[in-house]
This record gives C-alpha cells, sequence and structure tokens, in this order.
C-alpha cells in the first residue's frame, strides 16, 4: 500500500495504491479512512467510499476543520481482504 496526500488550500486529496506482495494491484474488501487532529482525536467520521479510478487505485478527498489545530495531523487508511487487515498512514503538518 502507498498513500500520499496532496493539499490545496483547505482540501487534502489522498491517493492509495494497494497492491499485493508480487506488485499485482487489486481492490479490497472493504475501506475505512480517518483523519486524526494532533492530539490523536478522530475528526469527523471515517469514510469507507473512496473514489476507484483503476484496479487498486483509489483516491479521497477531506476538507481540513475551520478550527483545525496548527501541528502534526495524520490520515490512516484501512483496508480489509480476506480477513487480513493492512494500514498505512500519513503525517502534514498544518500551519496557521
Amino acid at each position: 500500500m502507498t498513500l500520499t496526500v496532496h493539499i490545496r488550500d483547505d482540501t487534502l486529496r489522498c491517493d492509495m495504491t494497494i497492491s499485493d506482495y508480487d506488485d499485482v494491484a487489486y481492490n479490497p474488501g472493504s475501506h475505512s479512512i480517518q483523519l486524526y487532529d494532533p492530539t490523536g482525536v478522530a475528526s469527523g467520521v471515517a469514510e469507507v467510499a473512496p473514489t476507484r479510478t483503476a484496479t487498486g487505485e483509489f483516491n479521497q478527498l477531506f476538507t481540513m476543520p475551520a478550527a483545525a489545530k496548527p501541528g502534526n495531523w495524520r490520515i490512516r487508511w484501512k483496508t480489509v481482504t480476506g480477513g487480513l487487515n493492512h494500514s498505512e498512514d500519513v503525517w502534514f503538518e498544518v500551519k496557521i
């Protein structure tokens, strides 16, 4: 799994590429994508239906909260396939 975050103004676009050990792309059975503030508290509800752009390629948009605290924020993208859980975290800094 490879997760990247692109930031423009107050919108985050998270791009996820999912592949197996042989680098073959696949679509997982389920997703859970959550934004966390600098204190580790979940911001909003977890997204579960990202946009699929190709086999194994997905993206999800988030709008940063208007009162976003400065500091290191995190996005955690979890997938489940055949009973196997995978997760990837990306950290990014919010400055005021």
